[in-house]
């Protein structure tokens, strides 16, 4: 969307651009990442979803994470008890409150996510390389800004109370 000439952004401008950038990051980055993990790793999205939130955020009790994941412990536990079995997370008692878990990525779970990172790294670099210097740059930039700004965003519901 080109915002030349626009003083504000209305509603509908901002819906428009909003699903084309959840639509392309669905089908350009989302299933393309996926393939990367789910034929080389045998892993599921909510796995790897998982492995990467606890790499990237660190480690974390088992409520905190089933919250974060918007999921139940329930669900939470049987992911988390998954991944253990298969070395891709591990569990650590809390030195002062032992009835405390913390959860956290294992050295193969870190190990898995460079890898992954790396080889669609260097594809997707392959990938803009056909993009001319400026339409590059271009991309860095608009990255940088999404990168900056979506984390400040509620993309949430809001119920009337």
């Amino acid at each position: 969307m080109n915002t030349k000439g626009y003083d504000k952004l209305n509603e509908q401008q901002m819906r428009d651009v909003l699903m084309r950038y959840v639509s392309s990051s669905l089908e350009g980055i989302n299933k393309t990442f996926a393939a990367y993990y789910k034929f080389d790793y045998d892993l599921t999205t909510n796995q790897m979803s998982t492995i990467w939130y606890l790499k990237y955020c660190g480690m974390m009790t088992m409520s905190e994470y089933a919250d974060k994941m918007q999921m139940s412990r329930q669900q939470a536990t049987q992911l988390i008890n998954h991944l253990v079995e298969m070395d891709y997370v591990k569990r650590q008692y809390c030195k002062e409150n032992r009835r405390i878990i913390y959860i956290l990525v294992s050295e193969k779970g870190e190990r898995v996510i460079e890898e992954i990172e790396s080889k669609y790294s260097k594809h997707a670099f392959e990938e803009i390389q056909k993009f001319t210097p400026e339409q590059q740059l271009r991309f860095v930039e608009a990255m940088e800004v999404i990168s900056e700004l979506l984390p400040q965003v509620d993309f949430g519901p809001k119920h009337d109370r």
